[in-house]
């Protein structure tokens, strides 16, 4: 069916560019033809269209090529917000993201140059995680605290140092976008939080001063004993 959507499948092949302004203007343009597939395709046909482009997205967060992931996670991101059902949107999605997460983390011995293209697609990765939790569904609940469980969990482990830096993406993005889900978790982020303000890393260090902003935020409308305490 996208063989013959010409448009799309450039947008698609340009998300794999080593240009940064080349994905991020691809994952605009993959993000307008669904629009008009929306508008235009039956249900059904819209329905083996999404098929189909999802099978694309998950070969591109799945490359060992960190351009194609990146491209993948941009797209992805924009394709939050297109109508549709959103409980299986949740699922796919946070589950496309999650690859992400581990795959980078499971990395090692990596050059100067394969860090920032981590750090970079924690950054993206994170942020789109966070846009999929504000978007709602009735999955949302089981995704965030998921998430948030396991970025906790990272924290407390042993420095990994990958992992660390996407513990603290992934729990400021959830703090801004998921407060009410997050909130509960407040305690053990205080109580877990400075082995990344004391790591090494410069990078994790600001990133986990980050997070901390976000959830001092958090806090700061809520119970006054908690504000106050910490």
């Amino acid at each position: 069916m996208l063989k013959s959507r010409p448009v799309l499948l450039q947008a698609l092949n340009d998300l794999k560019s080593h240009v940064p302004s080349t994905r991020i203007n691809s994952s605009k343009q993959v993000c307008s033809c669904v629009m008009a597939e929306l508008r235009d395709a039956k249900p059904e046909s819209f329905s083996k269209f999404l098929t189909e482009l999802n099978r694309k997205l998950f070969e591109l967060v799945s490359s060992n090529d960190p351009n194609h992931t990146i491209g993948g996670i941009l797209a992805i991101d924009e394709l939050i917000d297109v109508p549709s059902e959103k409980n299986e949107k949740i699922i796919r999605f946070a589950n496309y993201l999650r690859m992400v997460f581990s795959k980078t983390n499971s990395s090692s011995n990596n050059s100067s140059s394969d860090n920032q293209k981590v750090s970079e697609t924690l950054r993206l990765a994170s942020r789109a995680l966070g846009h999929l939790a504000r978007s709602g569904g009735s999955l949302t609940v089981d995704f965030v605290e998921f998430e948030v469980t396991r970025a906790l969990e990272w924290l407390q482990s042993d420095r990994f140092e990958n992992r660390r830096l996407a513990a603290v993406l992934v729990l400021k993005e959830l703090a801004e976008n998921a407060p009410t889900l997050f909130y509960v978790h407040v305690h053990t982020f205080f109580t877990h939080i400075w082995a990344a303000l004391r790591d090494p890393d410069v990078d994790i260090r600001v990133c986990a001063t980050d997070a901390l902003s976000a959830c001092l935020r958090l806090i700061m409308d809520r119970e006054s004993r908690l504000r106050i305490r910490w």
